[in-house]
């Protein structure tokens, strides 16, 4: 539910980086799950993008099985 709304609210920025900035957002969120969930943790944002990587490569790996 949050990640719709940050996306169409950082849309003309997503748009200047051609969707990079979603990695940025979908960092901030795993960082904001880990300070939420007691046994989730992450270091640092560096490794909330790395995280936020490993993510979008799986997505796109997995996509076409959905079908």
């Amino acid at each position: 539910m949050l990640r719709p709304l940050l996306l169409i609210l950082t849309l003309p920025i997503n748009i200047l980086t051609m969707g990079l900035f979603t990695l940025v957002i979908i960092g901030g969120l795993v960082q904001l799950v880990s300070w939420m969930v007691p046994g989730f943790h992450v270091d640092n944002f560096w490794w909330a993008l790395v995280f936020a990587f490993a993510l979008w490569l799986i997505n796109i790996f997995l996509a076409p099985l959905r079908k």
